[in-house]
């Protein structure tokens, strides 16, 4: 037994400081005769070291957890789960079952970069990385800091955060599971979204008036935009150029959408062009945004089947910009048509509450106005479409995700064509 087992360790696996899985127990059916890894075959799982993360082994948790924890004495872990990032994930996610004295257990969830992909330098993996680990070592703890009366609430706790490697609290073990991003949100859902939305917009705008010049420099780094600018269109070209063929192909041959089949190809011809001008940032009311706030990266709690919390994740593609651009984004990447129709402007009352009443418990009397902001949702709304078209597909096509993936595609950026052509968005941005 490694020295780092202890006796009231339950069978499973347990990672040595020497880098190497060691059996405990009697969990496991075979041992490789070639590797000598362990192999579950009742489950069909093999496991293999994971030389990407040094630091997986118990003196690791043991400081990490112990600022949490004090009286906790971590006796081992277990590797509950593995999923590798696809080609375009900037991250693989491993999920943890620390072992304590005590019988006591605390899952976790270890984020490290995905250096495997082919796209990880041209899509600068490491920066968005990076980007996210500043937000929970730096930016984050201090949100939370200015909500002592109302607990601001929506993040994962991290117990690491370093430019290789983010360690969370596992939400999944707390009750919290996803939205179902295949078909949409509801509107109790999307509701308890634009509230804690409306909650971080407002704390990110105060603390963008810091004094402090290290939060400065934080805010400044995660809100800088590393994904699109005009030195990387070369970059982006041909995968642009085959996601819009598939869009327009899929407007033209759906007979509801295909009198927009011209404006939505001009459109898409000139995608780069179109997020540029969105993601330039401007005043009047610039604040931190998520960047990527779908259905996907999102977390609920539930009381008798209803909605009762919400965690944001995936923190990336963090900027400077609009507050309509979060608000868009969610709206037409993980809502349906009838959810939009009908609760669309409920979704902003709630979000412009949401951020005025923050704004003025943080101590600024400082707001858009409802009108100001209906304005701002509208003139951004086609960052919506283009938000579901970049990456819906991509999503449903994911090896997790059960269904028909390009009938899912295509049943839902047909309805936000229907959305927004209805509404005359197309028309002024195709000569």
């Amino acid at each position: 037994m490694s020295k780092e087992a202890k006796p009231d360790v339950p069978a499973g696996l347990v990672r040595s400081l020497s880098t190497r899985w060691e059996l405990n127990g009697q969990d496991f059916d075979e041992v490789d005769s070639n590797t000598q890894e362990p192999v579950r075959t009742n489950r069909r799982l093999r496991v293999r070291p994971r030389n990407n993360i040094p630091q997986l082994h118990n003196s690791f948790l043991q400081q990490i957890l112990g600022g949490t924890y004090s009286e906790l004495e971590v006796a081992g872990f277990l590797l509950e789960q593995e999923r590798e990032g696809g080609p375009r994930q900037t991250s693989n996610v491993m999920t943890i079952k620390v072992l304590c004295t005590g019988h006591f257990q605390l899952n976790l969830i270890f984020k490290s970069i995905n250096s495997a992909s082919p796209k990880a330098k041209v899509l600068n993996f490491r920066e968005l990385f990076k980007k996210e680990a500043l937000m929970y070592s730096t930016v984050i703890p201090q949100l939370i800091a200015m909500h002592q009366d109302d607990p601001l609430d929506m993040f994962a706790r991290s117990y690491h955060a370093s430019n290789d490697l983010i360690v969370l609290d596992d939400l999944g073990s707390h009750g919290y599971r996803t939205g179902d991003h295949g078909t949409g949100l509801d509107a109790a859902h999307s509701k308890l979204v634009f509230a804690e939305l409306g909650r971080f917009h407002a704390t990110s705008y105060v603390l963008k008036k810091s004094d402090s010049t290290e939060t400065t420099n934080a805010l400044n780094e995660v809100g800088r935009e590393v994904q699109f600018t005009r030195e990387r269109i070369s970059i982006h070209e041909e995968h642009l150029a085959q996601l819009a063929r598939n869009t327009t192909d899929i407007i033209q041959k759906n007979p509801k959408t295909s009198r927009y089949a011209k404006q939505v190809e001009g459109i898409l011809h000139n995608t780069y062009h179109h997020l540029l001008t969105f993601l330039k940032p401007r005043e009047p009311f610039l604040t931190l945004t998520h960047g990527d706030l779908w259905a996907k990266n999102i977390m609920f709690r539930y009381s008798k089947d209803e909605p009762v919390s919400v965690k944001f994740l995936d923190f990336q593609t963090c900027r400077y910009g609009s507050p309509a651009l979060d608000i868009n984004y969610f709206l037409y990447t993980s809502t349906t048509s009838s959810v939009r129709e009908r609760y669309r402007d409920d979704f902003i009352r709630t979000y412009h509450w949401s951020l005025s009443r923050n704004l003025h418990r943080l101590g600024l009397n400082i707001s858009p106005s409802l009108a100001d902001l209906r304005r701002e949702v509208d003139f951004t709304s086609l960052y919506g479409f283009l938000a579901a078209h970049l990456i819906l597909r991509d999503t449903f096509s994911d090896s997790n995700f059960e269904g028909d993936a390009d009938k899912f595609f295509s049943e839902r950026i047909a309805d936000v064509v229907l959305d927004l052509g209805d509404q005359g968005v197309f028309e002024h941005l195709v000569q």
